[in-house]
């Protein structure tokens, strides 16, 4: 139901069903723990960007001062009316911002949290960082990132900016990836970990 197809084969039941009841979810709801930890990041200077998959625009809550240019709305936003459903190609600033913090090298720490990495092409965007880079996956069911539908796929790799092949795999559990990045993956619902990490700061 949300892919552009259905939206313009049923204009009317997207514009007065659809369209109405996912702006009912999204109404009231207030930044989490999460959230909070992002704008902690960026206060100390540690954050380079937020590439997000969520569309109730939540790191952009004026109570968190995260600059609008930190955040990628990687499927747009309610906020805005600018909805990325199936179908729909990924916005130019989601290609110009991945073209600008992976062309450099420079990216240490990936954060990867509350995502089970199914929806491409952002699946592929943790598989941008650099050898080396620190990658950390925290999902509540850790199983759910170890695969996706790309893995039975012929073609496994996009492009994404000026990188021709991405992999869309997801290589949390591949041999190989553990010799390019180290990685650590942590079982654990994205408020308790942040809940954790504060305990040690």
């Amino acid at each position: 139901l949300l892919s552009r197809s259905f939206a313009k084969a049923y204009p009317d039941v997207w514009e007065q069903i659809m369209l109405p009841r996912i702006q009912a979810d999204y109404t009231g709801l207030q930044p989490t723990m999460t959230h909070e930890f992002c704008a902690w990041l960026h206060q100390r200077g540690w954050l380079r960007r937020i590439y997000t998959q969520n569309v109730d625009g939540l790191h952009l809550h004026p109570s968190l001062n995260i600059p609008s240019e930190k955040v990628v709305e990687c499927h747009g936003s309610m906020r805005n009316g600018n909805l990325v459903l199936y179908g729909d190609p990924i916005s130019t600033r989601v290609v110009d911002c991945c073209d600008q913090d992976f062309g450099d090298n420079n990216v240490d720490l990936m954060l990867v949290m509350g995502t089970s990495l199914q929806v491409a092409p952002f699946c592929a965007i943790p598989n941008m960082a650099p050898k080396g880079c620190t990658r950390v996956l925290v999902n509540a069911c850790i199983q759910d990132g170890f695969g996706n539908d790309c893995n039975g796929f012929v073609t496994t790799t996009t492009r994404i900016g000026k990188r021709k092949h991405v992999s869309l795999k997801s290589l949390w559990n591949d041999v190989k990836a553990n010799k390019k990045w180290n990685q650590l993956l942590v079982e654990t619902k994205c408020d308790d970990f942040v809940r954790h990490f504060y305990s040690f700061v």
